[in-house]
C-alpha cells in the first residue's frame, strides 16, 4: 500500500475510534459531530534502498451545535494527541512534523455549524528492508 493511502486509511481508523467518521462527505441525517478525512498531497523521496517523505492530511470535524466549541475542541485535541502517539502505520514510520488547526463558523442553509480543520505533515519512512523503488514492492 501506498503511504498516502496508509497514513489517510490510519487517520480515519483514529477517527472512527473517537466518532463518526467518513472517507466522504455524508448526506444529510448523519449524526454529529462526524470526522471527514479529506485532502491530502504528498512529496515522496527515494534513493537506492528507501522510500521516504512527506504527507500532508487534511481532517475536518463537523458539529452541528454552534454553542459546543468546546466539544469540537476536546474531539480535535483527542485526535491530534492520539496521532502525535502513533509511531507507525503498517509499512512505514510515521512521525508528526507540524499540525496546523483552525475553527470556523459556517452557515449550511438556516443552520450554522461549527468546522473544525485539522492540517498534519507527517514525515514517513518505509520500514522492511530493501524496497524496489520503482514498483513500489519489496525486492
Amino acid at each position: 500500500m501506498s503511504p498516502q493511502q496508509e497514513v489517510f486509511t490510519h487517520c480515519l481508523v483514529l477517527a472512527k475510534s473517537l466518532g463518526a467518521a467518513y472517507d466522504y462527505i455524508p448526506d444529510d441525517g448523519a449524526i454529529f459531530p462526524f470526522f471527514y478525512i479529506g485532502e491530502q498531497f504528498s512529496l515522496d523521496q527515494t534513493n537506492k534502498t528507501a522510500v521516504f517523505g512527506r504527507v500532508n492530511q487534511t481532517i475536518h470535524i463537523f458539529h452541528n451545535d454552534r454553542r459546543r466549541r468546546g466539544d469540537l475542541s476536546k474531539l480535535m485535541e483527542s485526535f491530534i494527541q492520539s496521532l502525535r502517539e502513533d509511531k507507525e502505520t503498517r509499512s512505514y514510520y510515521i512521525h508528526i512534523l507540524q499540525v496546523n488547526q483552525q475553527v470556523v463558523y459556517e452557515r449550511v442553509g438556516k443552520e450554522s455549524m461549527l468546522h473544525g480543520i485539522i492540517e498534519v505533515r507527517v514525515h514517513f519512512q518505509y520500514k522492511g528492508g530493501r524496497k524496489n523503488v520503482r514498483s513500489n514492492e519489496r525486492d
